[in-house]
């Protein structure tokens, strides 16, 4: 089973998933990505799949109105995963590519709002 812990900005850990859970695996998921269906996130939610998480997660962020990025993943030797990070779209924050020359600076708009 895989833990959800805290909040969408957290980790997700993997430690008692059972070897035999690829990550490719093609069950039929439970989560509908209906946006009329509520997503609750609570800490302990445990899910069979890291397939579940993905689409769970991704649910989540359209009900709450920002989109759900995967920001790191990690594997176990034998290619499962053991470890995965999501972010909210709006996560860190705007890096200029500012020129010597001021007259070259490019002042772009980013919805990053250094959220965490």
């Amino acid at each position: 089973n895989i833990p959800l812990t805290k909040s969408i900005n957290t980790v997700v850990n993997e430690e008692n998933i059972a070897e035999d859970i690829a990550e490719s695996s093609n069950q039929a998921l439970p989560i509908n990505e209906d946006i009329n269906e509520v997503v609750n996130l609570y800490e302990g939610h445990v899910f069979s799949l890291w397939e579940e998480v993905d689409k769970f997660v991704k649910a989540y962020g359209k009900q709450q109105g920002f989109g759900v990025a995967r920001k790191r993943l990690e594997r176990h030797p034998n290619s499962n995963i053991k470890h995965r990070s999501y972010r909210c779209e709006f996560s860190g924050h705007s890096q200029p590519k500012k020129k010597v020359n001021a007259r070259d600076h490019c002042n772009c708009k980013s919805k990053c709002q250094e959220c965490r």
